[in-house]
């Protein structure tokens, strides 16, 4: 009985050993799969961190393209209003003309024979302003004799 009862305890420690072994060893792979989801989550932080500056980097790109947007559109609804006062400018200035066949003719002729340079680049546009602006000084109109009846003469001109 003394035996049996020895290699009873023998079996039992064997069986113990192999459970505390197989124990052992589900411990050391739980923490080893601890240790790469505590990786993996490191990296999933590190890669969030990088996308969320990247984010603010868009949100400040985009920023900076809405506020771009609007000036261009603002330059475009300014650049319309010339656009559109010149031409209706242009559209009264021929309107008047039309009605002057005479000043028609010299206008023409004007441009048909004028010689160009520097100063035709840098022509006086009216401004915006135009009929509120206040008028140009007078031109000043060179001395001129007429004979014995209107003798020298000086004076202004205004345009």
């Amino acid at each position: 009985m003394a035996l049996s009862a020895g290699v009873a305890m023998g079996g039992a420690a064997r069986a113990q050993d192999a459970a505390y072994e197989q124990l052992r060893k589900l411990h050391e792979d739980a923490l080893k799969q601890l240790e790469i989801a505590q990786k993996r989550r490191n990296e999933l932080d590190q890669e969030l961190t990088a996308l969320r500056e990247r984010l603010a980097a868009t949100e400040e790109s985009l920023r900076r393209a809405t506020g771009e947007l609007e000036t261009l559109r603002r330059q475009a609804s300014e650049w319309a209003e010339r656009t559109y006062f010149y031409r209706s400018f242009y559209a009264a200035w021929r309107r008047f003309v039309s009605q002057y066949p005479r000043l028609r003719t010299a206008w023409e002729a004007y441009l048909e024979n004028r010689i160009p340079d520097v100063e035709d680049r840098l022509v006086d546009l009216p401004s915006l302003g135009w009929p509120f602006d206040p008028p140009p000084p007078p031109i000043p109109i060179p001395a001129t004799t007429d004979g014995a009846t209107n003798p020298a003469t000086t004076g202004t001109a205004s345009p």
